[in-house]
């Protein structure tokens, strides 16, 4: 039902003796932390010192995020992958490198085995971050197609085993329907 990278680390905490839920919830703290930091860092990346410091500072007392680090929700995972896809966007920005695309590539890749939507970033990130790093057609097509090759890499294993387990091709996890459900507010839209 879901893509399965958090459920991944919660059985590897199991497997290291974090049984109760909240030796779990300590593993989101942790999280917590590490986004707390990327978010500082591209903010200063955005805007400077003083900007990184107001953002890690906002991310620190901003109740959802505080909420979400305590939750056993993949939301928690989900964040410090974001956090350091858009940081490895600004690098190939920065410096249009092969690896530093294919850093950007696998980050996705595993931010999509974390939540699915996450598949979008490869149109609407890493066409524009190819097209804003490189002045030529040819050095935006490779920088695209090398950050569309490492989330391949990264997904494929997953989708294997969807293959092999039900049969038929199933893309990441079948839990898209729910997620629409829930994000679609017909009440709140009309």
């Amino acid at each position: 039902t879901h893509p399965p990278l958090y459920s991944l680390g919660l059985s590897g905490l199991y497997l290291l003796g974090g049984h109760s839920p909240l030796d779990q919830r300590s593993l989101g703290l942790l999280l917590g932390t590490i986004t707390l930091v990327l978010v500082g860092l591209l903010g200063r990346r955005a805007g400077g010192d003083r900007l990184g410091v107001l953002a890690a500072l906002l991310y620190a007392v901003y109740p959802v995020m505080i909420a979400v680090d305590g939750d056993l929700m993949s939301e928690v995972l989900y964040s410090p992958l974001i956090a350091g896809m858009l940081l490895a966007a600004f690098a190939v920005i920065d410096r249009p490198t092969a690896r530093r695309a294919a850093l950007l590539g696998i980050l996705i890749g595993f931010a999509a085995l974390t939540r699915t939507e996450a598949l979008l970033f490869l149109p609407f990130l890493v066409v524009p971050v190819a097209w804003r790093a490189r002045a030529d057609w040819a050095g935006r097509g490779r920088l695209a197609a090398v950050a569309i090759i490492g989330s391949v890499l990264v997904i494929t294993p997953w989708l294997v085993r969807n293959e092999v387990a039900f049969g038929r091709f199933v893309l990441i996890s079948t839990n898209n329907q729910t997620v629409i459900a829930g994000a679609n507010c017909a009440t709140t839209y009309y």
